[in-house]
């Protein structure tokens, strides 16, 4: 009998468990899905659509922001061929995370900044990014609750930097200002699929 009440009562406490856990999963899973902000600018921008007519794009994806209820910003980057030209368009929020925190409606699409750079700005930015990152590792090093950074400006709607503090020698992450906003990605990573782009 008493072996019967012990294994009651801990069945009552799994279910509650679950029932605490559920919300809680649910609202990871919201937060987590897979976005796609760049395709609405690509599919309605860039590709014509001529009534009666057939039209066909590609695209390449470099770069998407890991999602997570800890997540404060979204940085997207997609390449794309149409009609003879290759560029790269870049969708960047900053609300992501207080957007669906507040009204747990879908969120792709609203409010976001899209910047359309050429092959020729791709190109650049594969130029100077070894550049700036060198004169960094060549400036002397940073005092005490210094920072030091090395900037190459794509146009005036984006910068690239990196930084350097008295803790780290190698930055790891280059910062993308994009309309006075800051955005990081994974140098190594980001310069990789961005070269892959040229030659795609």
């Amino acid at each position: 009998m008493v072996g019967n009440t012990n294994q009651t009562k801990r069945s009552i406490m799994n279910l509650r468990n679950t029932f605490l856990l559920a919300p809680v999963l649910l609202f990871c899973s919201s937060c987590m899905h897979t976005r796609s902000i760049t395709e609405q600018y690509i599919k309605t921008n860039i590709e014509k659509h001529t009534p009666l007519t057939t039209s066909s794009i590609r695209t390449y994806s470099i770069y998407r922001s890991s999602v997570s209820a800890a997540t404060t910003t979204y940085l997207e980057l997609t390449g794309y061929k149409f009609d003879g030209t290759k560029g790269l368009v870049i969708g960047a929020d900053r609300y992501y995370r207080s957007r669906a925190k507040l009204t747990g409606l879908p969120v792709e699409g609203m409010e976001v900044t899209y910047l359309q750079l050429t092959v020729a700005e791709c190109q650049a930015i594969l130029e100077q990014e070894p550049q700036i990152k060198a004169q960094l590792r060549a400036a002397a090093k940073p005092s005490m609750s210094e920072e030091v950074y090395q900037d190459y400006t794509v146009n005036d709607r984006l910068f690239m930097s990196y930084r350097r503090t008295t803790t780290s020698s190698q930055p790891i992450n280059l910062d993308l200002w994009i309309d006075g906003f800051k955005y990081s990605v994974p140098a190594k990573t980001f310069t990789k699929k961005l070269r892959k782009l040229l030659t795609y």
